[in-house]
This record gives structure tokens, sequence and C-alpha cells, in this order.
């Protein structure tokens, strides 16, 4: 090999600064002059290979600039390019065995692949001085040159593998080129049949384009009829190995068969890759042959595997697949055969050994994309319908849970995720524990407050395992696949860990994660629901997406194909009773408004009720005010279900009942019971400077106001949203309140009056008059008539 000084080391000058300095100040950087620094006080001339310091005032070539920057030089500069910038060269002459026509077969390959790249490049060698390749450059390069030749050994074409440097990275490519059939050393590059064009006689023909035919200013146009097909490399000598029973290595490029070669074994491939395997042509020139497959250790090398195997069963005598792993457990991604004889240990012997063991290839049990059941199936005992929890959500599938606001959908869905994180029965339905990724795209930065409610109701410790994870940034489930495969591989990554497989995914809610989508277009609504597919069959687990619908609505909000979309559909809404034309709330003992989740569509069970439940306030901490933080959980209703005329829609009617309670509408009855609630805990006696009657408790406005906060929280509501709207709220139903008699009113200060109200107060023992308890109820329907929101 040459020595160093007859080597032009000036093309590494660039790659080199940009690999120990960074990337160059782009403003004060030309053309041919890379400047670095905040004043460019260090420049690397391009064309010349050279570097300046300018404030120091030195300068020179690349060597030196390793010497200043690494403090190495001589052989230990050079092999620091040979490691960090791939600057290496290595030429190797064989001599070719078929037909004995002696033909040499030149590979200029100064990649690292398959070669000793410990050997210093000036190292004198047996190698003919003429052979010795340049270093790479940011252009690309020819760096090895592969004869594919006819059965006579004729040149057909060659492929070249061409290298180069880019960012400070060794990249390659592979290109086919074949001879003029009359022009001595020009090249056609391609193998296809059509127009090729050059700009001068004498140079090499390109693939016509019409583009660079003008930009190039090309001058000469011709074309070719016939095309060239892909064959094997090495032909002549793999059906001599044939014919004399020698097993035949089929790898995936010509590196690695000349690794074998060199070995002493008969070994090929196919020019231009898996894309280029020719099932009829490829396999009839190994027919009869025994053939052993040897796969790059990557996804490309296993998928080429059933192609080619398929192509040559009944064809060669045998087919073999030669799984690297097995024989090297430590391999790494990509690396393949000739990367086992350098890193790994791998001989001849060691490979011959583990292939005679090898079982013939076998081709996998077809395995139908779409289910297929044949007719002998349905004879036999096929798998049990699986569920993750029994009756509600089935095993891998698709789940949607739809409500109106505030009937308490999100925080059923999380209850039951949780009880499926715990194995714990939900509502006397059986859970199977499963890890859960539970995405909050709507309201995550409240979801922690939530949970930490959850575990308190249940009495659970921070050291209780519990495979549950809460996603807390959203994912564009609409505008394309990149956001749907990150959340996928970030859903396996927390399932990897969990102690119990995943099971189960919550994606909450349908709008949060379709930005810019239109519910009510069906295209829209199936490009979602087809990456909801993508998540259940990558994940191989149970999605439950949260939706909404409108308030008073009976089926989801959006187009109708959303809930034919999905197997399972659950509805959770307030548990009412039917008076006429009316909607009566009901109310449990401890007067919470009741819900109900309902199964309104299931593919494999029934449909119906699943649960009656209440949400019950849990206090989880105090605010930097000393305020209570609360939250909700789900709980089953509290003694008997009590009916209640207090009605959802906005209708008149009498408001006292025979007890003597008075009914409120709902807003009215919230507020209500937050001033009851206020005095129950911060009730005192009235001050002396305000007219109020004697012996009654009074609490501030301020003071009404945040237990009011407590009951009307939304689910997710933003908190200063919350003051606003509460505030408002309360002074609307203080104003109606005042004017009906159940409140007095004096400056900030307020109390309650005698009028008992229903779901509030215990029921008086005396029954009143009909007639007056209807007269009492007009009159204070008329002042409470007006709409409240």
């Amino acid at each position: 090999m040459a020595r160093p000084s007859d080597i032009d080391f000036s093309k590494w000058m660039e790659p080199a600064a940009r690999l120990l300095r960074g990337e160059p100040n782009r403003v004060l950087s030309k053309n041919k002059t890379l400047r670095w620094g905040r004043g460019g006080s260090f420049s690397v001339d391009i064309e010349k290979g050279t570097w300046f310091d300018h404030e120091e005032g030195i300068g020179g070539g690349v060597l030196d600039f390793l010497k200043r920057e690494k403090g190495i030089d001589g052989r230990e500069a050079v092999e620091w390019l040979n490691r960090e910038l791939g600057a290496s060269i290595y030429v190797e002459q064989q001599k070719r065995r078929a037909n004995g026509s002696g033909r040499s077969h030149s590979v200029h390959d100064h990649d690292d692949d398959g070669l000793d790249s410990s050997v210093p490049p000036w190292d004198e060698r047996d190698v003919p001085a003429a052979a010795a390749q340049p270093f790479l450059s940011t252009k690309p390069e020819i760096t090895a040159v592969y004869d594919y030749t006819d059965l006579a050994g004729e040149l057909l074409y060659q492929v070249c593998r061409k290298e180069w440097i880019d960012n400070a990275k060794r990249r390659k490519t592979f290109s086919q080129r074949r001879p003029s059939p009359d022009e001595k050393g020009v090249w056609f590059w391609g193998l296809d049949a059509g127009e090729y064009m050059r700009r001068a006689p004498g140079q090499d023909w390109l693939k016509y384009d019409k583009d660079r035919w003008k930009e190039w200013g090309c001058k000469e146009k011709r074309r070719l009829e016939e095309p060239i097909s892909h064959t094997l490399y090495r032909l002549p000598e793999i059906r001599e190995a044939i014919a004399a029973g020698e097993t035949i290595y089929l790898c995936e490029g010509e590196k690695d068969v000349e690794t074998l070669v060199r070995m002493g074994l008969a070994a090929t491939t196919n020019s231009g890759g898996a894309k280029h395997w020719d099932p009829e042509l490829h396999a009839e020139l190994l027919r009869g042959a025994d053939v052993v497959i040897v796969p790059d250790h990557d996804k490309a090398g296993r998928e080429r595997v059933p192609k080619v195997a398929g192509a040559l069963r009944g064809i060669a005598a045998r087919v073999r697949v030669c799984d690297l792993s097995a024989i090297w457990p430590d391999i790494g991604e990509k690396e393949d055969v000739t990367d086992w004889i350098e890193k790994g240990g791998g001989t001849r012997e060691r490979l011959e050994a583990y292939v005679a063991d090898l079982p013939s290839w076998e081709p996998p049990p077809y395995n139908s994309r779409f289910g297929a059941i044949t007719w002998g199936d349905i004879f036999k005992t096929g798998p049990a319908y699986e569920w993750l929890v029994k009756g509600i959500v089935p095993m891998r599938e698709a789940v949607l849970v739809y409500g109106a606001p505030q009937t308490g959908k999100s925080f059923w869905t999380q209850d039951l995720a949780a009880h499926v994180a715990r194995g714990v029965d939900f509502f006397g339905h059986r859970v199977r524990r499963a890890g859960v990724v539970y995405c909050a795209f709507e309201g995550g930065k409240g979801f922690r407050k939530r949970q930490q409610a959850y575990a308190l109701h249940h009495k659970l410790r921070p050291e209780d395992s519990i495979d549950m994870v809460v996603l807390t940034r959203r994912a564009d489930l609409f505008s394309g696949d990149e956001d749907v495969e990150a959340l996928i591989a970030e859903i396996l990554h927390w399932g990897s860990v969990f102690s119990e497989p995943l099971g189960l995914i919550v994606l909450d809610t349908w709008s949060a994660a379709t930005p810019g989508a239109n519910e009510n277009a069906s295209e829209d609504v199936s490009r979602v629901r087809a990456r909801v597919m993508r998540i259940v069959e990558a994940c191989q687990c149970s999605v439950l997406v949260v939706h909404h619908k409108p308030a008073g609505g009976g089926r989801p909000r959006g187009h109708g194909s959303l809930t034919g979309d999905f197997e399972t559909t659950i509805d959770v809404d307030w548990a009412t009773r039917e008076e006429g034309k009316h909607a009566i709330q009901l109310k449990d003992a401890d007067g919470r408004p009741l819900r109900k989740a309902v199964l309104t569509k299931q593919r494999e069970g029934e449909t119906g009720p699943v649960c009656t439940f209440v949400l019950r306030q849990v206090e989880t901490g105090r605010d930097a005010d000393g305020d209570p933080v609360t939250s909700c959980v789900v709980t089953a209703p509290a003694g008997a279900v009590e009916d209640t005329s207090a009605r959802i829609a906005d209708t008149k009617g009498p408001r006292i009942s025979e007890d003597g309670r008075w009914h409120l509408k709902p807003n009215l009855e919230t507020a209500f019971r937050g001033l009851a609630e206020a005095l129950k805990r911060k009730g005192r006696a009235a001050p002396q400077e305000i007219r109020a009657p004697a012996n009654v408790e009074c609490v501030t406005l301020s003071e009404w106001r945040d237990e009011y906060e407590r009951l009307a929280q939304g689910e997710d509501e933003d908190p200063d949203k919350l003051k606003e709207r509460v505030k408002k709220a309360r002074d609307r139903a203080a104003e109606k309140l005042l004017l009906a008699g159940f409140i007095g009113k004096d400056g900030e200060w307020i109390w309650r009056t005698s009028k008992r109200v229903f779901g509030i107060d215990p029921p008086e023992t005396r029954k009143r008059s009909e007639p007056i308890a209807e007269a009492i109820a007009e009159a204070i329907d008329d002042l409470l008539d007006v709409p409240f929101a």
C-alpha cells in the first residue's frame, strides 16, 4: 500500500474539522472557506485542505491539525483517520476459478467490513501499486467493483460500491454498469433498456433525463433495446460447485460472498438486493443445489428468507437457513457473517459444524390476515371469547365510552382502568389483571389529583404494585402517522416494564386526540378509527376511547359511523325515571345524583345496564392558601335510591312535597347544598351590625362560593374558569333564593331561612294541606323559573 507521503490527505481536512470542532459558523463561512468561532478566528480552506488559526497565526494540513487538537501524529494520526472517518484503503486480487480462465477479479474495497482495519495504510505488502485507491472524500467514489458474468465467464455488468463522507459519517450506495459494446472503457450506468445520454464522446452514458439533458448541456443520445437481467454473482464457479456436490452459501451481498470464498467455501448472491431476486431465474440457476441461506441480522434479512427459500423449495435439492444469532448470541442489528468472522470468532469449521445440524427449511403455517375459518374449523373446539372486564370490555378490541358533559364518564373510565390495573372486580364484573396506559389527553394536568383521590379512597400505598401509567401530553391521531407510531412505541415501552401483560389503553378523549378533524365527516372518523385499530393491533390489547355526546342527546356526538366502527359502546348518563314527559333525577340516600353506565352495543355479549354509581368527593390535600383541594371517586350509591321531582328539564309545576320539603331545580339545589355545607363547616353567630334573625348562623359570600365550587367542579375544568363561573352562578342563585325566601342576606353575610329542601334536609313530621302547598308552590315557582346556568 502507499506510504503517507504518497497519499493526498487534503480531502480529510474538512470532515476532521467538522468532527472535532462541530458545525462551522454559517454566517461567516463561504463556498470555499469554512470558519469556526463567533469571530471566525479558525478557518479551513476546502480546496487546499488546510487550516489556519488567525489569533495564533499558525496553520497546516490535517496531520498538523490532529497533532494540535488531539496530540497525535504519524501512525497514530493515520489510524485515527481510519477509525473515525473510515479512511482506510485495502486492495485484493483473486484468480477466478471458472473454466480455468485465469481472468482476474478485482475488488478495490477500502470498506472496513470484512477486512483487517488495524493494518496501517503504509504497511509494505506485496500489493500492486496501481491498485491503491485515494481516501474517501465528500463526493461519492468507487471503492469496490464486482464482476457479474455469464456461464462462459464473459462480463455482463459490474456492481460498483460507492462511498463518501457526509457530516463526518461514512455513506455508501451500489450502482450497476455494463460495458459499451463498441467503445472500450465506456460504461452504460444501469441495466434497463431505453435512452441514455452523455456530454461528450468517450464519457460514460447515463439514463436519459430531460431536465439534466438541458442542465448538463448533453450532446449525444443513444437507445439500448435490450435490458440486462440481474443474475447470480460468481455464476461459473457456482455451477461448477453444484456439479461437484458442494454446499452453496447464498448471502445478501458481494462482500459476504468474498469473505466466505476466502475461507474456501462456495458462495453467491444476486445483484440489486431482495427486490431484484427473481424467483424463477435465480432459483433455476440453483437447481439441484444444496443451498444454505445466510441472511443479515436485520428486518430486511428476516423478510428475505421466506421469499428466497420459498422460491428454491422444490427446485434446490435442499434449502437450509443459517441464523447467525444461534452461534453468535452477541450479534448486533445489521451485522452479518463477515462481522461474525471478524468479531465473533467465526471460522469455517464452526460454520460447517453448525450448518450440518440445520433442518431443511419449511414454510410457516399460513396466517390469514383476515381471520379465515375453514369449514373444518367450525367443528373444532375454538378459543373461548376473552374478556378483560367480563361482560363489559373484550380483550384486544376497541370500546367507545360516551356521555354528556358532567355525567362522570371520565371518572367512571378512570375507575374501571384502575380496577383492571389492580385486578379487582368492577361492580360485580370479574376483572383480569393487566397493565394499563391511560392517555389523559383532556385535562391531563389534573389527573394526578384524581389518582390521589382514588388511592385515598381505596387505602392504597405508594409501595403497592399497580401497573398503571398516565400519559398527560396530547397525541395527534388525525393529522398523520408520526404521533401514532410514537405513541405505540411509548405504550410498548411501559408494557415491557409492567409486571403484568399490557391489557388496556385508554384514549381520553376522542376530540382532544383529533385536532382539526371534522366529527361529522365519515372520512375523518374512518381515518381516526383506522389509527385506533392500528394501536389495538400493534399493542395487542383493548383500547377504550372516551367521547362526548350532546346534553340530552341519545347518541355520541359526530357521524353515525363512529358507533358502527366500535365492537362495544357504553353510554354514561344521569339515572332518571320518566314521569309523563319529564325526566326525574334519581338520588341516593345521601342526596347525591345517580349516574349509570349502559352497554348500548356488545358484539359477543348482552346489552343493558352495567352499573349505577355516584361521585364521592375526596379531599386530597391543601393549597397554598390552606383551602382544601378535592377530587371525586366513583362509588356505589348509599342506601335506598330516592325519587325526587327535581327536574333536569326546565319545567314548571309544584315544587313542594307532602312531607314539607321544597324541590329545587338541579343547579339551584347544587348552589343551596354548597350554602348548607358552608354553614356546617364555617357557620357562626351573626355579627351584631347586620340585620339577621336571632340564633341563626351566617357565612360570607366567599365561604359559600368555596363550598359551591367544590360541588360544581366539572371534569378537568380549568381552576380560574371554574372560580369565575361559580361566582356568577352563586350571585344569580343568591338573587333567586332570596326572592323565594330560602335565604337571608345583609351585605356579605348569608343565612338560611326555615324553608327545608328535599335531598338536603330530613322530612318534617306533619303533612301540609295540598291546596295550600300547591298555591305556595306556584308562587315560588314563578320566582325560581328564571333560566339558570
